[in-house]
């Protein structure tokens, strides 16, 4: 995950970035994982910047994937994990 930072003349992927690492053998990728990943970032004081306004997660987060299964929108799992 890496933040995109926001400046007045310039959007930058300059930010800070957060990498989740887990066992191929024992974690399987999912919506849940996710959304997990999602709460742990917004809670690192690297992120609060970008992720935080007034102490609460900011109400539009735009986030880009690569479309499989476990991270796809059109799903019913994913929906759930992300709201």
């Amino acid at each position: 995950y890496g933040a995109c930072i926001i400046n007045d003349e310039r959007v930058s992927y300059s930010g800070s970035t957060f990498a989740a690492i887990r066992s191929g053998k024992h974690d399987h990728s999912s919506a849940l994982a996710y959304a997990n990943d999602f709460d742990t970032l917004v809670q690192l004081p690297e992120f609060e910047k970008v992720a935080l306004s007034d102490g609460i997660v900011k109400p539009v987060v735009i986030l880009s994937v690569d479309g499989g299964s476990d991270e796809n929108p059109r799903y019913p799992k994913t929906i759930k994990a992300a709201t």
